[in-house]
């Protein structure tokens, strides 16, 4: 009953406390990581996590469109096995009949006909070939979609941060306003001092609410990804992330591991097949078979059958055209050859400055924190509120800039190994 309790799990809960492993074997430097199944009595698994890509296998495994698209793949595969084989035998009977004096006749024949025995090796390593491009087709969707899933992740990752933010900004915006409040009601305080602590405890409020509702949006459609189970992301600390020194050898890698590269270049490769079919089927067709007269009556004649066709018009510029069909196969893995290049040496540039720009924040907040000496020298009177309201959205401002920069250089690192996904 147990394990029939666990195969009707319906709803997932993933609680991460060390989100972000976004490269192979990555250390998020955290104490402990888990993920927590709801089955449909209440009761609660928890199930040991090492890194993020336990919620991407999560995802992989309860998609709904990645079983279409596997379906998919196996139906081209099995599709791909069709026409590699000799023609269906062709059977005939006759029965005639004459004038009342002669006998009936009845005639029997069989025929099969074979292409040039090299057309069906080509056939074969044609449908191999077409079998490898539907596996990585399937495997470059497989990977969109999970780059997707993990940057949705990152996304939520940066909403849990700035609504924890947010949160603290709140308390202090409504114990200000508190304060004040407190200060009119016994007829020591200003209306107007009153009035701007309200304005930006609601301003506040309504920005804290707009986070929110952002981060909710983004659950909802990992929700989606991951067939409808719910997911729940609760981390708020972006991981140390080190971009490797060398591009040209780390680009080499990821050229030679990219399922779309390898998608356009097993396409090539089924071009360059097809004119070896279309030379191997410009040779002659051959028949044999056995055909008898009054094949019943042992009358007439029987015998063998061969029969030669010649393949002066049916294919003509088929070799051409297949020739014109791998020159475009070429000339498209070239072009995605160069715009992948392209696109991840402006990711890695992208990815350095960041880089270098979440090093400066880190070593500038560390050093400045300036909210208590500002809540002291409000309180001492030596600041009016409307200065101490203007350091403070300074200081937030500081801080959502650089969860931004944190943000920007995680999903550019996501983009960046996409192929180990």
């Amino acid at each position: 009953m147990k394990m029939k309790n666990k195969r009707q799990v319906k709803r997932i809960w993933v609680i991460l406390f060390g989100v972000l492993g976004l490269c192979s074997g990555a250390n998020v430097g955290l104490a402990a990581e888990s993920i927590l199944i709801a089955d449909t009595l209440g009761s609660l698994e928890l199930v040991p996590a090492n890194n993020y890509s336990l919620i991407l296998q999560m995802i992989e495994k309860n998609s709904v469109v990645l079983g279409a698209l596997k379906q998919q793949m196996e139906a081209e595969k099995m599709g791909n096995k069709t026409g590699i084989y000799p023609n269906n035998p062709s059977f005939e009977f006759g029965y005639f009949w004459g004038d009342p004096n002669t006998k009936d006749r009845m005639d029997f024949g069989v025929v099969q006909e074979f292409d040039f025995p090299s057309v069906y090796a080509h056939q074969k390593k044609t449908a191999d070939l077409k079998d490898v491009s539907a596996e990585w087709k399937y495997k470059s969707e497989r990977s969109s979609l999970l780059l997707k899933a993990q940057q949705l992740c990152i996304e939520v990752l940066y909403y849990n941060a700035l609504c924890d933010l947010y949160q603290a900004r709140l308390k202090q915006a409504e114990s200000l306003f508190q304060n004040y409040q407190q200060q009119l009601d016994k007829g020591q305080g200003n209306i107007i001092e009153r009035n701007k602590a309200q304005m930006n405890m609601l301003s506040v409020q309504s920005e804290w609410s707009r986070m929110d509702m952002e981060r909710a949006n983004r659950l909802a459609e990992l929700q989606g990804l991951n067939g409808g189970d719910r997911v729940v992301l609760i981390q708020k600390e972006f991981p140390e992330l080190l971009l490797p020194s060398n591009f040209e050898q780390w680009y080499g890698q990821a050229a030679d591991k990219n399922p779309i590269l390898k998608y356009v270049e097993s396409q090539v490769l089924i071009s360059e097949e097809k004119v070896k079919l279309s030379a191997a089927k410009s040779w002659p067709t051959f028949s044999a078979g056995y055909k008898g007269e009054n094949v019943f009556n042992r009358e007439g004649y029987n015998g063998i059958m061969i029969g030669l066709s010649i393949p002066l018009w049916e294919n003509k510029n088929t070799i051409k055209q297949a020739k014109m069909e791998r020159i475009v196969a070429e000339k498209f893995q070239q072009d995605k050859k160069m715009q992948f290049y392209s696109r991840l040496q402006a990711l890695f540039a992208k990815a350095q400055q960041l880089q270098q720009i979440v090093f400066a924040y880190k070593k500038s907040l560390a050093d400045w924190d300036n909210l208590i000496f500002l809540k002291k020298a409000l309180d001492a009177g030596e600041i009016s509120l409307l200065v101490y309201l203007q350091e403070m959205e300074y200081h937030f401002s500081t801080m959502n800039q650089y969860l931004e920069a944190e943000r920007d250089l995680a999903l550019a690192w996501s983009e960046l190994n996409n192929f180990s996904l």
